[in-house]
């Protein structure tokens, strides 16, 4: 058994040791002749064609699940290839959701053609902050008061007719109609005229013969059914009254409002916009009542404040909510979601903060989420924070598959209803592309059925490249890109030779370099900060190195605990062979 004490440092193998310092000289001279102009993506050709494969295959679950370590440009590599595109993957879409008259709890979709959505939720908008003003007006139009009148004087006349019909019969018979008061008001009622004075009939009993009383209290009762149908008519002439004067109300409303729903008609000549409008029109014209402020035919009017809350929340069922709008571009979507809840992929429905559930929840409260924005184009998730919360992975498979997306409220706090609003759901059609590891690949598919039949593309991000000219090439053009970018300091040929060996070294292979540019990017910043505490106008070697140096130390915390233990023969190694 061999025990090694000490000066373990002395059996390090160093790159100088293998003339390595001579070989990369040559290949940074022989660099110069390739014209690799500012490269985006070095070293990731395999995973590039993957993507190439993944994004050009227009069909159904050809997602893409990337694999890679983070570092190596997995994410950057993406946005940078889907840059390129300009063309949406379908025709793009404004999406908007309105009151669907027909049942309330599902809202309709109306699609319009990119920058539609935009002018026809104006245009509704314009149409219906008019109604508040303009219908009250209607009621004052000359027109409309004659009319109105008209009616009135009509059912006036045919009452008073039926009446005074009524008062000659009785009269006739030695009867007349009074009112006697009673606790809900003046009620009709037939006396006997005897005399000079009015008597009931009732009261004669014993007082005159009885034949003679008999046949008064008989004429009496057939009276007082003939007025029980009097009434009756007086009411049913009441009644045709307001419908009339309804009829009338809806007839100078629709008269006015026709012109600008033809007109709403002519300009969105879709099947759903001219259902909604058309509901718009019924359900305002059965509500027509609400807009007057006047006392109607004996109805109790409304204090001033129910009546304009009551208007209010009429006319927010007619508003438009654009919940898409992909107006001023009309350009590939790629949405990028770094925070991957239930809503921000899925959209929401908002519930209302009031406990007393004043404001419920309606076509309004629906909120868009990320894929829906990318309809059409692309989604990119990092995969690790989708699955923090199953419920999200869950509907994103269902979503996928179906090409469906439903918009639910799913994160609404228990102390408030939920709603139950369930809004038509959305054709969609998103390439999902996730960012994860080669582990959580493996666990997918040995524990996922479906994620195979949905993620049918794998792009593997590799750690490294080959050691040569061309590729040294690419490492230069990338640091000048970082210094164009970054504004840092200029590179000299030695702290280039410092970075490629600092490449070589974090693969441990003399004949390869690693593709983990994240890394490569901190090294020249943080060369680049003590390049500035020199003075310096440039990044030498000695930067480099000394930037090497102070990132060892920063994390050599463990090894430097290690190698005292060793010292202090704590540690003991035991080696085998000679």
């Amino acid at each position: 058994m061999t025990i090694i004490r000490d000066d373990i440092k002395r059996y390090e193998l160093k790159l100088e040791d293998v003339s390595l310092r001579d070989r990369i000289m040559r290949l940074i001279k022989e660099s110069e002749k390739y014209n690799v102009v500012m490269p985006g993506i070095i070293g990731q050709e395999r995973a590039i064609e993957s993507l190439k494969v993944g994004i050009s295959i227009n069909a159904p679950n050809y997602n893409i699940f990337v694999c890679g370590v983070s570092g190596s440009g997995r994410t950057s590599t993406v946005k940078d290839l889907l840059k390129s595109i300009k063309k949406p993957r379908k025709k793009l879409l404004d999406r908007c959701y309105v009151y669907n008259f027909n049942n309330p709890d599902v809202p309709m979709l109306i699609e319009l053609p990119v920058g539609m959505g935009i002018k026809f939720k104006k245009d509704i908008d314009n149409f219906v902050n008019s109604l508040k003003d303009k219908i009250p007006r209607l009621f004052y139009r000359p027109e409309y008061e004659k009319e109105k009148n008209k009616l009135k004087r009509r059912a006036e006349r045919l009452s008073s007719s039926r009446v005074e019909e009524f008062n000659k019969k009785l009269r006739k018979d030695g009867f007349v109609l009074t009112e006697v008061d009673s606790p809900t008001g003046p009620v009709p009622q037939i006396a006997f005229l005897q005399g000079r004075k009015l008597v009931d009939v009732n009261s004669l009993a014993g007082k005159i013969k009885e034949e003679e009383f008999k046949i008064l209290l008989n004429k009496q009762r057939q009276k007082e059914a003939e007025l029980e149908e009097i009434l009756k008519e007086m009411k049913r002439i009441t009644r045709d009254l307001q419908e009339q004067s309804r009829n009338l109300d809806r007839s100078i409303v629709e008269r006015d409002i026709d012109v600008y729903i033809e007109e709403l008609c002519n300009k969105y000549k879709y099947d759903r916009v001219k259902e909604f409008l058309n509901g718009l029109k019924a359900d305002l014209l059965d509500n027509v009542a609400y807009f007057k402020e006047e006392e109607i035919f004996g109805q109790v009017e409304m204090d001033a404040e129910e009546r304009a809350h009551k208007i209010n929340e009429l006319l927010s069922k007619y508003r438009v909510n654009l919940i898409l709008d992909n107006s001023g571009s009309e350009e590939c979507p790629v949405i990028h979601e770094t925070m991957p809840t239930f809503s921000r992929l899925f959209g929401t429905i908002d519930v209302s903060q009031d406990p007393t559930q004043r404001v419920p929840a309606t076509h309004m409260s629906i909120k868009s989420g990320s894929l829906l924005k990318a309809d059409g184009g692309f989604l990119i998730i990092n995969a690790h924070d989708l699955m923090q919360e199953p419920l999200v992975w869950r509907m994103l498979k269902r979503t996928l598959k179906n090409r469906k997306l439903e918009i639910q409220n799913v994160e609404a706090p228990m102390n408030l209803n939920p709603t139950s609003l369930k809004p038509e759901p959305i054709d969609v059609d998103v390439k999902t592309i996730l960012i994860g590891d080669e582990e959580l690949y493996q666990i997918l598919c040995e524990f996922d059925p479906d994620f195979k039949k949905i993620f049918k593309i794998k792009s593997e991000f590799d750690v490294e490249m080959d050691l040569n000219a061309e590729n040294i090439s690419k490492y230069r053009n990338f640091i000048l890109r970082i210094v164009k970018e970054e504004g840092i300091k200029k590179v000299d040929d030695d702290a280039i030779f410092e970075v490629i060996r600092y490449s070589i070294s974090r693969v441990a292979d003399t004949e390869k370099l690693t593709t983990l540019f994240s890394d490569i990017a901190d090294l020249l910043r943080e060369a680049s900060f003590i390049s500035e505490t020199k003075k310096s106008e440039i990044i030498r070697a000695e930067d480099v190195k000394s930037a090497i140096s102070d990132r060892e130390r920063r994390h050599s915390l463990l090894k430097d605990s290690i190698q005292e233990e060793i010292e202090k023969d704590t540690i003991l190694i035991e080696v085998d062979g000679s």
